[in-house]
């Protein structure tokens, strides 16, 4: 009844079309110090404040079965993680979380051997993640590649 404020209800459609941009995927870079089992991440996205560093560093402690407080979240830089993609529409947390637990994957087949190795010897007992890393770096065990890239295309 107001002659200038009118009151109603709308309902507008929107698409916010983002995954078809990450064809070409996002990828990841996980290293393993031989030294003291610390482990540094590179991925793909920008840390904007949508927590992306957090949830990268959590997927990476409990894909590889390591302490968080081993994992550090590299600055994004491209030149050790080319090709990244925009960041928006809360796809790109994913996008790098699915693409470091491939890289981490990829490393746990190689750290496997040398896990059970270790859980053998101290009869059934989980091994510590620093053993396991030292054991894996090891000149019997010829000295593993403890460096993994994953690559993740929605």
């Amino acid at each position: 009844e107001h002659r200038w404020r009118k009151r109603g209800i709308s309902a507008v459609p929107l698409t916010y079309g983002h995954s078809y941009v990450y064809a070409a995927g996002t990828g990841a870079l996980v290293n393993i110090s031989s030294s003291d089992g610390s482990v540094t991440v590179h991925h793909g996205g920008c840390e904007i404040g949508q927590g992306i560093h957090t949830k990268v560093a959590q997927v990476t402690a409990v894909s590889l079965g390591c302490p968080l407080e081993h994992v550090r979240i590299a600055d994004t830089n491209t030149e050790v993680v080319p090709n990244m993609r925009f960041t928006g529409g809360s796809i790109t947390s994913e996008v790098a979380c699915e693409a470091v637990r491939r890289a981490c994957k990829q490393l746990n087949e190689t750290l496997a051997p040398h896990r059970e190795f270790l859980k053998k010897k101290a009869e059934g007992k989980e091994p510590e993640w620093a053993a396991v890393v030292a054991a894996a770096n090891s000149l019997l065990a010829h000295q593993e590649n403890l460096s993994a890239t994953g690559i993740f295309a929605p």
